[in-house]
């Protein structure tokens, strides 16, 4: 219908662009992996109740609470080249998702030994989870690692990240509990993790 518009006006609008090659960034839909995030936040929201776990200054007790007590699912795999790789293998013949500690030989569904490693890396906060553990001799109960009782950050850290990191505290001090919260709670993913901590 020609000259059915009434008129014409420029409109300013951000486009997302590289910022190495300066292309547009299209977004994609894809698939991402998830944490539970409730039942982990549960523990931590008692240790601070119960004054196990305390903020200096006090105020920042009322930040955590809101953050925890609307705490959402985490999406913990990143689309970049470096960090640690997701777990998960996909068998290329029955696309069953096998999660595992080293590369496995064979699907755990059908046996086929076509499997491709998920690409994707994971998460900054949720790979330093891994830190204490992989550095201060765990599993066993080591000085070091029972020294871990002091998270010191900055102003501008924001109270989700420290919500996020409290959660683990639970797992690293009472492992039996945050085991049973992370088997019945979460995917396969967090299945992986629960055998970290056996």
């Amino acid at each position: 219908m020609a000259g059915a518009a009434r008129e014409h006006e420029p409109h300013v609008h951000a486009v997302g662009h590289c910022e190495r090659c300066e292309t547009i960034v299209e977004p994609m839909l894809s698939t991402q992996w998830f944490v539970k995030m409730e039942p982990l936040a549960k523990p931590a929201i008692e240790a601070v109740e119960q004054g196990k776990t305390k903020f200096v200054p006090d105020t920042w007790s009322k930040t955590f609470f809101h953050w925890m007590h609307n705490i959402r699912d985490w999406c913990i795999s990143r689309q970049l080249w470096w960090g640690h790789r997701i777990p998960a293998w996909t068998c290329g013949k029955c696309n069953e998702i096998t999660v595992a500690r080293t590369t496995p030989a064979a699907c755990s569904k059908c046996g086929a030994a076509q499997l491709t490693q998920d690409e994707d890396v994971l998460d900054t906060w949720f790979s330093s989870w891994l830190w204490p553990f992989a550095t201060l001799g765990w599993p066993n109960e080591t000085r070091e690692l029972k020294s871990l009782s002091i998270i010191a950050s900055g102003y501008g850290v924001p109270a989700r990240a420290l919500g996020a990191v409290s959660v683990i505290g639970p797992v690293r001090m009472d492992y039996g509990k945050a085991i049973a919260s992370v088997r019945q709670t979460a995917d396969e993913l967090s299945r992986f993790v629960g055998e970290l901590y056996e």
